[in-house]
């Protein structure tokens, strides 16, 4: 059970995600959770950097120390982005959020959350976790630069009404919490089924530099599975893959 005692609330940070790093390379213990209201220099995968009006929205870094192996460490951001699925649908009656290769959580099509997973690997073992959540929650369309307005969404826009960040964040915590031991007990199959229960893209066309092909589903390591024309099926992890209908057959 998460304890509201974790949950770090800063008036204003540069990264959530730093500060928890930081903490957890000094011992902080499973659990602890850091919560900005303003964050200045939020970022998420790849180096992107991630803002938000002040108060808003949710952001937050959470520290798991997992008995895991290393090369199990990276399947904690699937397990996150069910954890933010299941935060958004228990506020929002009616909605359906699914779920994007590797670590968004989407609604009709449009990006509600982003997470950024970051471990520390030391003789052969997973040190610790560290798990960055950015959620839209009370953000409106005005909030947001105007190239991404038809993009994204958020918590405020699918129910017309706001919502209170730490009642968010707790519900979020304590999913994350819930998947945390689910793993520890049974491993991760069982959230490996959740993700693929909540992926919008099976059966879609996939583009990387190095392949293009039918998106299929995600392996035991959370490498995405692309059936190829020219190479059968192929596993692809890191980065990021653009998926979108199947292109149109050509006549001759």
């Amino acid at each position: 059970m998460f304890s509201r005692e974790n949950l770090i609330i800063l008036e204003e940070i540069g990264s959530t995600q730093d500060v928890a790093y930081d903490m957890a390379k000094r011992w902080a213990p499973h659990g602890v959770a850091v919560m900005a209201l303003n964050q200045t220099s939020g970022r998420g995968r790849m180096g992107r950097s991630w803002s938000s009006p002040t108060g808003k929205n949710l952001a937050l870094s959470t520290i798991l120390r997992p008995s895991c192996k290393p090369a199990e460490a990276p399947l904690y951001g699937l397990a996150a982005s069910v954890a933010a699925a299941m935060t958004v649908e228990a506020f929002c009656s009616q909605i359906k959020a699914q779920v994007k290769w590797p670590n968004d959580v989407i609604v009709d099509g449009r990006k509600i959350a982003g997470i950024l997973p970051q471990a520390l690997i030391g003789n052969s073992k997973t040190e610790f976790v560290v798990i960055g959540l950015g959620l839209n929650v009370n953000s409106g369309l005005s909030d947001l630069p105007g190239e991404i307005r038809e993009k994204t969404t958020s918590m405020l826009s699918l129910s017309s009404r706001s919502f209170d960040l730490v009642e968010v964040a707790l519900s979020f915590l304590g999913s994350m919490n819930e998947l945390h031991d689910n793993a520890e007990r049974f491993g991760f199959r069982n959230i490996l089924d959740m993700w693929n229960a909540r992926w919008a893209h099976r059966g879609l066309f996939v583009e990387r530099p190095e392949v293009r092909g039918i998106a299929e589903g995600i392996d035991d390591t959370g490498a995405l599975l692309v059936r190829t024309l020219d190479h059968g099926l192929v596993s692809v992890s890191g980065g990021e893959a653009h998926f979108h209908a199947l292109p149109e057959k050509q006549d001759h």
